[in-house]
Parts: structure tokens; sequence; C-alpha cells
């Protein structure tokens, strides 16, 4: 043991099962472990040679106070380290970088898409079920009494029964209605998956930005520090490196700019998925086949509406027809001539004279006319957003994989506008053109790239594509 103090280490471990949950909503289970770290420090006391000199050099009160308080001080240092590789590698698995599909379904998932569209649903089945049901029972106690002579007492039980037919057809109308709220809730899955689309697409192009620009500040790094050099060696003026200098700051500050644009794509991608995630993928996604235009969650739902209103304007129309009520019972008496009991049955019939259901036929009317106008509008809307979308989307496409040739030969002009100046046969000015140039072109084949995107994505929810 040396004088300055003695340490010892002492390490123990524990195993305990726990369980993370996972960014889809799904547990693994995994076993972290815990490490505790405990290390014992003796400090110096004042038999020590190196206290003494140390006691020695101070003044007279202090040697006092140091003697009053004369004693060995140990001081239990205790560290706990959680070394928990179970967490640490279920974590890494859970934060791999998701795609555009699993960003689009923990999208729908935080919006509770399914519970929605499941809600709306079951609310257009419980209002059929309910305008379809019967009428309830009806329960009817009636005393008559005659005073000094007689006491007579009925209790009946009676049922209207409709005989137009209007339960079924109600329980229909709901079942259409539930279907037209099921593909209404897809129509809103399609936008709710078209935000979501263009907000990892703009992740994807903020962060490409930054690429090109941080290559391009590369690039006029590499031409100031040639001018510099060529400087020092007089073969080049200071223009040329305060010419570097300045295209520098401007890269740095394109850069600084470009980096908060991700910075602000990321935020609008968080707040859709509820937290910061890593993502990975293209701007283009290879050529694929569009559904068909007739087949949209809109139209056909705007379709099953009608028909809806079709079986609700029929069963109104059957409210001429009366409904029927009968009931049966029990009697009791008690007279002077004693008790007596029977049985009492009657009917009834609506006779439908003032309200044949008149009323609700024309508001029903009125609506299949709105519906029908509304249907035809969406339709001729959407023939024509359809095909001024598509042609737009194609034309991009077409455009960007052309402009993609443009970019290719920029990387040759580059070198032999590096080489021509060192050989000192170019300015310094052209080069940073080259370097500007091809700075361009990245960006405006990056943008032509999102701009295809972010048509693709409209055309995908003007059909109402969720996957």
């Amino acid at each position: 043991m040396q004088a300055m103090g003695a340490t010892g280490l002492q390490e123990a471990s524990l195993a305990t099962p726990s369980r993370v949950a996972s960014l889809g909503g799904r547990g693994r289970l995994f076993w972290p472990r815990l490490r505790i770290r405990v290390k014992f420090v003796r400090f110096p006391t004042l038999g020590s040679p190196l206290e003494k000199d140390r006691v020695a050099r101070l003044g007279e009160g202090a040697q006092r106070s140091a003697m009053a308080h004369r004693r060995p001080h140990w001081i239990v240092v205790g560290a706990a380290v959680v070394g928990m590789t179970g967490v640490w590698r279920a974590g890494a698995a859970e934060l791999a970088p998701l795609s555009e599909a699993e960003v689009v379904r923990q999208v729908l998932d935080r919006a509770k898409s399914g519970e929605l569209t499941r809600a709306e649903t079951d609310a257009a089945q419980a209002t059929g079920a309910g305008r379809g049901a019967w009428p309830n029972p009806k329960v009817s106690y009636e005393r008559e009494e005659i005073f000094d002579a007689e006491v007579e007492r009925t209790l009946t039980l009676s049922q209207e029964i409709p005989m137009g037919g209007q339960a079924g057809l109600m329980r229909r109308v709901g079942a259409r209605r539930a279907e037209a709220a099921e593909l209404r809730g897809r129509a809103r899955d399609a936008q709710w998956a078209a935000d979501a689309r263009r907000a990892f697409s703009q992740v994807l192009f903020a962060r490409r930005q930054v690429q090109i620009l941080e290559s391009w500040r590369a690039q006029v790094e590499r031409g100031r520090a040639q001018a510099q050099a060529r400087e020092s060696a007089g073969d080049a003026s200071a223009v040329d490196r305060m010419r570097a200098e300045r295209e520098l700051r401007r890269a740095h500050a394109e850069l600084a700019a470009a980096e908060a644009h991700v910075a602000a794509a990321r935020g609008r991608l968080a707040g859709l998925l509820g937290g910061s995630v890593a993502i990975e993928g293209e701007l283009i996604s290879p050529r694929r086949d569009l559904p068909r235009p007739e087949l949209t969650p809109t139209l056909r739902a705007l379709e099953i509406e009608l028909a809806a209103l079709e079986v609700a304007i029929e069963a109104a129309g059957r409210a001429w027809i009366p409904s029927v009520e009968v009931g049966v019972g029990l009697r009791s008496s008690e007279s002077d001539e004693g008790p007596g009991q029977g049985f009492v049955a009657g009917a009834s019939l609506s006779l439908p004279i003032f309200d044949r259901g008149q009323a609700a036929s024309a508001e029903l009317r009125a609506h299949r006319v709105r519906i029908q106008a509304e249907k035809e509008r969406t339709v001729a809307e959407f023939q024509a957003a359809w095909m001024a979308r598509k042609a737009h989307a194609d034309r991009l496409r077409a455009a960007a994989e052309l402009y993609a040739n443009v970019g290719q030969n920029t990387g040759v002009l580059v070198r032999a506008a590096e080489s021509g100046y060192s050989g000192g046969e170019v300015d310094l000015w052209q080069v940073l053109d080259t370097y500007r140039e091809q700075r361009e072109d990245a960006q405006t084949q990056l943008e032509l790239e999102l701009e295809t995107r972010i048509a693709e994505i409209e055309l995908d929810a003007l059909v109402g594509r969720v996957e």
C-alpha cells in the first residue's frame, strides 16, 4: 500500500429480464446485464510523510486544526455502470432506418386510421340497425271500478308489426352506408399516406442537398489550397486566393442554410411519426402501374351512397302500407257474485291517411339529386386531374432520366480544368466555374427527382393508393 492511499476494485453482475416496445408496437424479450464497479479510496492520513510535509508548510492555526481532526479518512466511492448490452442490441435493431412504406404504416398507426374507419363503419351499421328494428312491445294495465258494485283489472301485452318490410330495407341501407364509410376511410388514409410520403421525400431531398454542397465546399477548399500554393511559389497573384476564399464563404453559407432545411424537414417528419427516426430510400422509385381510375375509393363510395339512397327511398315509399298492432292479456273482476278471470285479445290497424311518407321521400330524393351531382362533378374533376397529373409525372420522370446523363460529363470537365490550372493553362475563376456548374447540375438533377416524386405522390393520392 502506498502513502497516497490504496484502491480496490470489485465487480458484480446481475441479469434481469425486461421487455422493450419497438417502434411498430411489438415487444422483444432480452436480458440486460447490470455491472457494478465499487472503488475504495483511502486518503492520506497525518502519519504519512507526504502529509507531514504538507502540514509543516501550513500555519500554526492550520496545524492545530489538522491535529484536532487527526484520524484516518476512509471514503468509499461507488459507481454503478449499467452496461445493458441486451438493451443496446435491441435498441440498435429497433432504430434501424425506416423505408417509405414503414414510415407510411407508422403514420397511419399513430393517426389511429384503422380505429377511426371502424368507428365510422360501426356507426353506419348501428344507424341502419336502429332504423330497421321493430318497435318495442307495450305492456298496459287498466283498473275499472264501479263504486260499491264491481272492480275489473286488465293486463295487456301488445306488439306493433310493420307490414311494409321497411325494417329489412333500412338494415340494407345501413350495410351499404357502412361500405361507403370504409371506402371514405381508405380515401382519407391515401391523403395521410401522401402527407407522409411528401415529408419522407423532403428529408431525402434535403440530405442530398447537403451532400452536394459539402462536395462543392471540398472542391472550393481544394482550389483555394492550390491558389495559395501558387501564390507562395510566386506563380499567381493574391487575387486567385481571395476569389477562392470568397467562393468558400458562399459555400459555407449555402451549406448552413441547407442544414437548416434538413432540420426543418426532419421536424416535419418527426411531427407525423411522433419522434425522430432514421430513414433510407431513393427519391425516384422504379416505374409501376397505377390503379385504374374508375376504382378509386371516393368514386366507389359515392356510387354505394347512391345505391343506399335508392333503397332508403323505396323504404320511405312503403309508408302507405298500414302496420298491425296485436295484443293479448288477462282480465280479472270482483263483484257481488264473486271473483272472475278471463283473457283479452285484440288487434288494431293504422290508417296512413295524412302521413304516407311524403316528406321523407321528398327529402331523400333531393339528397339523391345532390349526391348524383356531386358524383358527376367528382368524375369530371378526377378525369381532368388524372390526365394532367399523369402527363406531368411522366414528363418529369423523362426529364429527370434525360438530365441524369448531363451531370456525367461535368466531372470530366472539372478534372480537365483542375489539370489545366495546375499547368498554368487556365485561370482559377474557370476552375471555380466548373465547380459551380457541377454543383448546379447536381442540384438541378435533384430538383427534377423531387418534382417527379411529388407529382407521383399526388397521382397516388388521387387514385387512393395507400400501400
